[in-house]
């Protein structure tokens, strides 16, 4: 199942209403078998119930890019390291507070 796009303000959105949709993307753009409220800030991503590999990045950005209207440069690509949920959400908060 796909998400859908929230149709309120992304940079009005607080920390924990974003937390939520970047779990949903990671769930849809993954193909996880676990609910989003299963997947905490602190997750590593390459943990068993995530896994994330080379593909699964490009999706996940590709995602992040859609949920919340932003554009990840291909200069920016290959810098932005994630390790856990978490480091996915202060990025998205920079992006769109940009």
């Amino acid at each position: 199942m796909r998400y859908r796009p929230d149709v309120a303000d992304v940079a009005g959105s607080s920390e924990e209403a974003i937390a939520r949709r970047v779990k949903r993307v990671l769930v849809d753009e993954l193909e996880l078998e676990v609910a989003p409220s299963d997947i905490q800030l602190d997750d590593v991503l390459y943990a068993p119930h995530i896994q994330l590999e080379s593909l699964g990045y490009l999706k996940l950005i590709l995602g992040l890019e859609q949920e919340f209207g932003f554009h990840v440069g291909n200069d920016e690509t290959g810098r932005v390291m994630f390790e856990t949920v978490r480091d996915i959400v202060a990025y998205v908060n920079r992006k769109v507070a940009a």
